[in-house]
């Protein structure tokens, strides 16, 4: 498939029946790496609801640091897009540590 051509609706319906999947099961590992898929996908359109989404990846601690850097470099995208390039200097950082 090419860039522009994916179906972001259905992938959100399907991360989202996942995110319910691996609550249902007490799957928090897997729920947790949803979220910076679903963040991802939500970024396409709605900034606020994808920063939720990387928000809920970063603060959870699970111990599972590639995660929590992924969705902090999200952050440093989110931040940069809005013009806080302080800010988004500072969620790469943390992403790189």
């Amino acid at each position: 498939m090419r860039r522009g051509q994916a179906d972001m609706a259905g992938a959100k319906d399907l991360l989202g029946q996942a995110l319910d999947i691996a609550q249902g099961t007490g799957d928090s590992a897997n729920w947790i790496q949803i979220q910076p898929d679903l963040g991802n996908i939500l970024n396409t359109g709605d900034p606020a609801a994808a920063r939720e989404h990387y928000e809920l990846a970063r603060a959870t601690e699970t111990g599972d640091q590639w995660t929590m850097a992924i969705a902090m470099g999200n952050l440093g995208i989110l931040e940069y897009s809005g013009g806080d390039l302080a800010a988004a200097s500072a969620r790469m950082q943390t992403a790189l540590d």
